[in-house]
């Protein structure tokens, strides 16, 4: 080293190699593999499911998922027939277990964004609503 700045660019460079080294995380130890699941969302056959000729139903969707080797479905609210029954629920439920598929979740509309009164109230009692035929 022949200059104080050749002997700080060296305390630079290897301050710089430490800190690199100090902020590196350890790998996490597991046992088994990764546990991750793949759902199909019913949003994403919404082309299908609206279609003007020969919609697809739900069951449709639902074999889809299966054909596809999915592990669960989310079921999205629009595309159930009104006015809904327990019946109807019941058996499309049975049909996603029977196919092996998890509902992993239910999309529902909602608008929560409106200051307290009938209007939110109407909007929490068809969300609880949603939550009985959901669970």
């Amino acid at each position: 080293m022949s200059t104080r700045r050749d002997f700080m660019k060296l305390i630079a460079a290897g301050a710089l190699g430490l800190s690199r080294t100090a902020l590196a995380a350890e790998a996490i130890s597991r046992k088994g593999g990764p546990n991750m699941k793949v759902a199909c969302a019913a949003y994403s056959y919404r082309k299908y499911l609206t279609a003007e000729e020969e919609p697809m139903t739900l069951e449709e969707f639902l074999d889809t998922a299966a054909e596809l080797g999915c592990d669960g479905v989310e079921i999205t609210s629009y595309y159930f027939p009104v006015p809904l029954r327990v019946d109807y629920i019941n058996r499309l439920k049975r049909r996603a277990f029977v196919l092996g598929l998890d509902i992993c979740s239910m999309s529902i509309r909602n608008n929560f964004c409106m200051p307290p009164g009938p209007g939110r109230d109407k909007e929490v009692l068809s969300v609880k609503e949603w939550i009985g035929w959901a669970s």
